[in-house]
């Protein structure tokens, strides 16, 4: 059974305001170095606030914010 989770929360921010749009969970196997991780999501041109959680053994060992455009 894995350990390592992804959660990946993706919000589309229109003006002022977001609003959640995806939210994704997936079970990953990471190496010691640098991993590249996957996510289909289907997303309209737009802006997004993408909040990514790395969590092991039921902890949140790190999390990161990331604006992107599409």
């Amino acid at each position: 059974m894995p350990d390592t989770f992804i959660q990946v929360t993706i919000y589309e921010v229109k003006g002022l305001q977001q609003q959640e749009s995806l939210y994704v969970t997936s079970a990953v196997n990471l190496t010691k170095g640098e991993n590249t991780v996957f996510f289909p999501a289907p997303l309209q041109p737009g802006t997004y606030k993408l909040r990514i959680y790395l969590i092991q053994n039921g902890e949140r060992k790190t999390a990161v914010i990331r604006d992107i455009v599409v």
